[in-house]
Order: C-alpha cells, then structure tokens, then sequence
C-alpha cells in the first residue's frame, strides 16, 4: 500500500530539530511548512493547506497549548515534547481532541521518527 503524501506544519523554535525533520519528511515526498514559534505557525495555518502538524510544546511567544486551543481543532497533531509523565495523560485529554499522538524529544534516529509520523497519520485517517 503507498503511503498517502502529507502536507506538514512543523512547529518547533529548535532550528536543528526543525530543520533536519523538515529536510527528512520532504526527502520521503511531503510537503513541509515550519514555524518558528506559535504566532507563526497560526499564521501559517491561515493560509497554507496542511493535513498534519507536528507540534511542541515550549515555544516562545505563543507556545505548543496556546496553539491546540486557538487553530481548528478537527487538524490532527502529533505533539513532540521533552515533557514526561503526567503530561502525555493531560495533553490527549478531552480539552485537546486534535492530538493523535506525542512522541518524546530526544530522537534517537530521524526515520523512525518519520515513520511514526506516518504510522500515526494514516492509523487516524483510517478512523475518520
């Protein structure tokens, strides 16, 4: 089966992480959209086609929750966070419906990363 091709929002205020996932998802075919911080990445959401965001959560300006509660919540998100314990319980909580999955910063190897992005995406669709 070919794995449905994604447009991406990358919302990360890490250049490297940001970057080398941006280069890496685009290299496999998807189309990328990064932003720097939350206000961009609302903003890009205004008038970029995206399917999927991959967002963290400690951003300056707006961060990752000011995010999930200002955009359209029917966008799935994978939120991608240093962040342990009992938050991974609270962000898939009814507050925030749009997440569909959380990935834990460090990543020890970029495909696997990519792949779980893909993985997780087409596991949702498949539901909706």
């Amino acid at each position: 089966m070919t794995k449905k091709l994604i447009n991406i929002l990358i919302a990360d205020d890490e250049d490297l992480i940001r970057n080398s996932l941006s280069r890496f998802i685009t290299r496999r075919g998807h189309t990328v959209h990064t932003a720097i911080n939350g206000v961009e990445a609302l903003e890009l959401l205004k008038h970029k086609p995206v399917d999927l965001i991959i967002l963290d959560l400690l951003m300056p300006e707006k961060n990752g929750f000011d995010v999930l509660k200002e955009m359209n919540q029917f966008l799935p998100v994978i939120v991608i966070s240093a962040f342990s314990g009992p938050l991974e319980v609270d962000i898939h909580s009814d507050m925030y419906p749009q997440v569909i999955g959380f990935i834990k910063k460090p990543f020890e190897n970029l495909q696997t990363l990519v792949e779980q992005v893909e993985d997780t995406y087409e596991n949702y669709i498949r539901k909706i």
